[in-house]
């Protein structure tokens, strides 16, 4: 599979795949995947998701707040159509 091989290749930066017995969707893989972290920080985007180089940089920044248990940040939907029509 080629999600196995893309892991593999991150295994000495500490990341793991985690697969489940049977297809669930997304919010089953997440919850799964959120039961295996070992970090303090968790962020969830997808396959079809473009992130600026300092996005996880400027994610956390909110963290240093105690309050603050749960970021968003702003996002905009681009048409994969060419003529600019949606």
């Amino acid at each position: 599979m080629r999600t196995h091989a893309i892991v593999e290749r991150f295994r000495d930066q500490d990341v793991k795949l985690v697969v489940l017995p049977q297809r669930g969707g997304k919010t089953a893989a997440q919850n799964a995947a959120a039961l295996q972290a070992t970090g303090e920080i968790l962020v969830f985007t997808d396959a079809t998701t473009i992130l600026r180089s300092d996005a996880f940089r400027e994610l956390v920044k909110g963290f240093s707040d105690p309050r603050v248990g749960c970021i968003d940040a702003p996002h905009e939907s681009v048409s994969e159509r060419r003529d600019g029509r949606r």
